[in-house]
């Protein structure tokens, strides 16, 4: 995942014309023939779903296609950048949380905010996850700058159009969320209300206009998490991807220099570094054809039974749901625990939702403005963590998509524990 997006960048910046680079970075104008012929040589820009709205992988090789020609294709650099990207996003998010902590909060105490290990983690690498930590601190920013209109408006814009272009989910979720503060602020309605009323809106858009790519995408997660070899093949300038199924004893593809009797008529196979970095990949020729491997995966120990998504059975959705938000906020369990990272995922999971609890608890709002800042996190959390529920039967992917939510729960607790340790003190207004 780390390096695809780079690789594809650097095949592009090396193979396209000067005009075909312009028309592919910026989307504009129509490809010659040729230009066409580069992009399908290209692993990941053209999508395997074709209920998805947009390819997402995109924007990145998109940023890569730009960086290249200043780093010169060192990794590191772009190891960097994106992990500057998203240090902007924490600090954002530490200087609105200076805003909607109590008066008086120590100085370390907003940049916790964003300081959960998953969170860390997924927001500090090439993907897509440094873009929505750079785009949620714009959000926070935006809702909570005292500035001129213009200047939130502006904040706001940029982190829908971050949100449209890395993580599209992650645009009607802001807007719900969004949507119950304002109609607390603006309309002054009650807490239950505004919550109850984005959070259904949220149920409505999984049951109608997301239901097909939401049932695709689960069965992606399944099919995924079933093991296997996936095997990209090239042939005559076109790509296509093969899954080819092994049991454990044979997923060894190579083996003292020997190739698995499970992939009949390779001819023969060799290791290549790549240019831009190094990194070995495994090449396997055919008469007439070319095989890469992609991945040899081993069935995911972390997959669990849930529900399956069914599109157009509504009852079923619904009667779904509570197992659905239940695994989002309690995975893993000690049973899918296999080696060190999963026990930190599982005490960071099970602190977060006793610190969840604890805080809708214990925490009374001192004003409206309070209030509404609240709910905005409540709704933030309850509609990714079904999202995230439904989508992922693996623990891994449940881990990375969730973590989102995290910076709203730990908000969320150090607002409590303040006011719980100074009652008499007034909130900040955000």
């Amino acid at each position: 995942d780390v390096l695809k997006y780079l690789l594809d960048a650097g095949f592009l910046n090396e193979h396209l014309p000067s005009s075909g680079w312009w028309k592919v970075l910026s989307g504009i104008g129509s490809l010659s023939e040729g230009e066409q012929r580069v992009l399908k040589q290209i692993d990941h820009w053209e999508l395997s779903g074709a209920s998805a709205y947009l390819n997402e992988g995109r924007t990145l090789i998109r940023l890569h296609m730009i960086l290249l020609p200043f780093t010169r294709g060192f990794w590191v650099f772009h190891v960097c950048f994106f992990a500057f990207v998203s240090w902007l996003g924490a600090a954002w998010l530490a200087k609105a949380g200076e805003r909607l902590l109590p008066k008086g909060s120590p100085a370390w105490m907003p940049w916790v905010i964003g300081a959960s290990p998953s969170w860390m983690f997924w927001s500090s690498g090439m993907l897509k996850e440094s873009l929505v930590a750079f785009g949620l601190g714009l959000l926070t920013l935006g809702l909570t700058s005292d500035g001129r209109a213009r200047k939130k408006a502006a904040f706001l814009m940029g982190a829908f159009i971050i949100f449209f272009l890395s993580k599209l989910y992650l645009l009607p979720l802001s807007l719900v969320a969004s949507g119950a503060g304002f109609l607390m602020v603006f309309f002054r309605w009650r807490a239950f209300w505004a919550m109850t009323a984005a959070f259904g809106v949220w149920i409505c858009f999984l049951l109608f206009p997301a239901s097909s790519s939401l049932e695709v995408k689960q069965r992606q997660f399944l099919n995924l998490a079933s093991g296997g070899f996936f095997i990209e093949r090239t042939h005559d300038g076109l790509m296509d991807t093969l899954r080819i199924d092994a049991s454990m004893e044979d997923r060894l593809l190579l083996k003292n220099g020997q190739v698995s009797p499970r992939l009949p008529g390779i001819m023969a196979i060799s290791w290549v570094r790549l240019k831009a970095t190094g990194a070995p990949f495994l090449l396997l020729q055919k008469k007439n054809e070319s095989w890469r491997l992609l991945s040899a995966l081993k069935p995911a120990g972390s997959r669990f039974s849930i529900p399956e998504w069914k599109s157009g059975d509504t009852f079923h959705n619904l009667k779904s749901m509570p197992e659905w938000l239940l695994n989002s906020f309690t995975r893993p369990w000690p049973n899918q625990c296999r080696g060190v990272l999963d026990w930190v995922n599982l005490m960071e999971s099970w602190l977060l939702l006793l610190v969840w609890v604890w805080s809708l608890v214990y925490f009374k709002p001192t004003t409206h403005l309070d209030s509404a800042a609240t709910v905005m996190c409540l709704v933030w959390c309850l509609a990714l963590g079904l999202l995230v529920g439904i989508a992922t039967p693996v623990v891994g992917a449940l881990v990375r998509y969730r973590a989102p939510m995290h910076p709203a729960i730990i908000l969320l607790f150090l607002r409590a524990w303040r006011v719980y340790q100074t009652p008499n003190e007034m909130v900040n207004a955000p």
